[in-house]
């Protein structure tokens, strides 16, 4: 049984239209990646999901019930955790995970989430005296101190080091392996390569895409790693097909012809480009969100 289902939803701000017949299932044991660009409403897709917001057609249920109405009995199966921390800013970090955690009532450690996110040396320091970082590690420790069936996560690694994004992936696959259905929203193609077990492309309020990595990058691509960038309309132009240009790389979907190599690499070095490495395999993840999205980056 699926843990969240959405079915035809739609959700208006006024008179914007934030979600429009929006499809979705959430599966116990699995991450599903939720991304687009910004104002594609993923933020308001999560904000049903958790019942701050009625659909105006369609539903949302969760564990078989309306999150808008039946908040209180949900309230012990879902963690949560907001783009915006809107934490108490008196309460030092320990103060603030073990209040939440009593409000929670789960049973859940503070002492010990707060060195899973890895905040020991800040246990004793107020919300407003942290890094951007720490709030955001601090979020996520509020976050665990809920239910453990569903995990909702809008944007957790912004602000985070290196360091921090290893930690919380980590924290996130534990919490999937243990059982949860985790929902989270990510502008990072690399982090939904490595994490996702379902990624679902929104964009204008609609989905574009669903299916795993594998079946959204299926297509073939010679892909041309860069030092720098390059004028994608004259390589077009002297290949005679259409190619796509992202961070460092061209990349020419729909084949994976070896023969054409060298035309392609002609193509790139005429074009003033200066050529690190050249694959082929499958077209890269973040090239196939903004192909789907028209967009040049998949932020929330």
């Amino acid at each position: 049984m699926a843990t969240v289902v959405c079915r035809d939803l739609a959700v208006h701000h006024g008179p914007v239209v934030a979600l429009d017949g929006v499809d979705l299932e959430l599966a116990p044991g699995a991450v599903t990646a939720l991304v687009g660009p910004n104002g594609a409403g993923k933020t308001t897709l999560i904000d049903t999901i958790v019942g701050f917001h009625a659909p105006v057609r369609g539903e949302v249920r969760v564990f078989g019930h309306d999150p808008a109405t039946d908040r209180a009995e949900l309230a012990s199966r879902w963690s949560t955790m907001p783009q915006a921390g809107g934490l108490p800013m008196g309460l030092t970090v320990l103060e603030t995970v073990r209040l939440f955690a009593q409000l929670a009532g789960q049973g859940a450690d503070p002492v010990d989430l707060v060195e899973q996110v890895g905040l020991t040396p800040e246990s004793g320091r107020r919300w407003r005296r942290l890094s951007g970082g720490q709030q955001q590690r601090l979020s996520l420790a509020v976050a665990l101190t809920g239910g453990r069936d569903l995990l909702v996560l809008d944007e957790p690694t912004a602000a985070l080091d290196g360091r921090g994004v290893q930690q919380l992936l980590e924290l996130v696959r534990l919490r999937r392996d243990a059982g949860a259905a985790v929902l989270l929203t990510s502008h990072r193609a690399d982090e939904i390569e490595r994490l996702a077990d379902t990624v679902v492309v929104l964009d204008e309020g609609r989905v574009r895409a669903t299916g795993t990595v594998e079946e959204l990058t299926a297509v073939d691509a010679i892909i041309v790693e860069l030092d720098g960038a390059v004028a994608t309309d004259e390589v077009e132009a002297r290949l005679g097909r259409t190619v796509t240009a992202g961070p460092g790389r061209v990349v020419v979907p729909g084949t994976a012809d070896q023969a054409m190599v060298p035309a392609i690499t002609g193509a790139v070095l005429e074009a003033g480009g200066n050529i690190t490495g050249v694959r082929v395999g499958r077209r890269p993840l973040d090239d196939v969100l903004d192909e789907l999205t028209g967009a040049t980056e998949t932020a929330s």
